[in-house]
């Protein structure tokens, strides 16, 4: 299910900017995907065993909080 918030969440930003719907400078907030594609694969990996690997919490969580915040900085600087 994680997979399918982040598909629909990078998607949509993705497919804004394409139809210039959004500035192209929202896209910075993209960077935050390798964080959220390691949490991603972890979580696949570990399943139900996720808690003992803090790293991969850690990443999605870094991941939940930086993409809004930069989304918004670079909405408000476009």
């Amino acid at each position: 299910m994680l997979g399918v918030f982040y598909l629909v969440g990078y998607g949509s930003i993705t497919v804004s900017v394409y139809l210039s719907q959004l500035p192209i400078l929202t896209l910075l907030s993209l960077i935050t995907l390798p964080l959220s594609m390691y949490a991603f694969i972890e979580a696949k990996r570990l399943g139900d065993d996720i808690a003992n690997n803090p790293k991969a919490l850690a990443f999605n969580v870094i991941s939940a909080i930086v993409s809004p915040l930069v989304l918004s900085i670079s909405l408000f600087i476009a």
